[in-house]
């Protein structure tokens, strides 16, 4: 009796311990695949900041979602007009920010956006070549084509300009468009009289269609991607990559930065993006 109580307990004391081990590894498994979901649910978050031009369009968006995708870059992308509210891992900032608000929100610089006349940039005025507008004043209650009334290069500078000229502009006379080339376009059609653009494109535009720059606006420093305090660089490696390879000069990246000014003809990474 005794030795057949002694083999009962033995086998219970195997078949509980086998149970246990049973309901541990399930356990451990179930954790891993939870941890495995929650990893895969966290994906990278990007802001595109569209003061300086740049396309609203939800099909825009997915366009560059899907190429930064195939990269292995599986992002969430919003863009906007004013700084963002709420936190993301990411961000595009298409003139450099104020270095006091840098060192505020502690952002980190991570790829620099190209232009056609290097890294510095500024807002001009347009005109048509054949006029005989030579000053501001010329252009007071005259129709006037800008971007938006939160863009620096095309809007801001100049109405400082206007302003300093001590000359009103005329609300009621002014289109707002888009990008800086649609804006180009209205003065090409003779639908305004003057227009507020990027100076690279200005440039690009200028002689080869009889328009001629009639002030300029003070130097910018041009923008970029800005990596968030606390997110480790490696985990956006894959995003930077793909968004280094987009140019303009390419049919497939003049596509995808509709999404972006279309003064912006690249992006160059910063060595450091990729090595910390």
């Amino acid at each position: 009796m005794m030795i057949q109580a002694a083999f009962f307990d033995l086998r219970f004391y195997v078949n509980f311990t086998m149970k246990i081990k049973h309901i541990l590894s399930i356990s451990l498994f179930m954790m891993a695949l939870f941890a495995a979901n929650i990893c895969a649910g966290e994906a990278p978050t990007i802001y595109i900041d569209l003061s300086e031009g740049g396309s609203e369009s939800s099909r825009q968006v997915a366009k560059l979602k899907n190429y930064l995708k195939k990269g292995q870059c599986d992002a969430v992308i919003e863009t906007g007009f004013k700084s963002p509210v709420k936190n993301y891992d990411l961000y595009f900032f298409p003139l450099s920010p104020d270095k006091d608000w840098l060192s505020q929100t502690r952002l980190t610089f991570a790829l620099q956006a190209d232009t056609r006349n290097g890294v510095n940039t500024r807002g001009v005025i347009m005109v048509r070549a054949n006029t005989n507008l030579k000053s501001l004043t010329s252009l007071k209650d005259e129709p006037i084509s800008f971007l938006n009334r939160y863009s620096r290069l095309g809007f801001l500078d100049q109405q400082q300009m206007f302003q300093t000229a001590d000359v009103k502009l005329s609300d009621q006379k002014n289109f707002a468009t888009d990008n800086h080339s649609a804006a180009m376009t209205l003065l090409l059609h003779k639908d305004v009289f003057a227009a507020f653009v990027e100076a690279s494109l200005a440039e690009q535009w200028g002689e080869a269609n009889g328009l001629k720059v009639l002030a300029h606006g003070p130097e910018r420093k041009v923008g970029g991607f800005y990596i968030s305090e606390g997110v480790n660089r490696l985990d956006l490696k894959a995003c930077l990559i793909s968004l280094a390879s987009i140019n303009r000069s390419q049919r497939k990246g003049k596509s995808l930065l509709r999404l972006f000014p279309d003064w912006v003809t690249s992006f160059k990474s910063l060595e450091s993006s990729f090595n910390k």
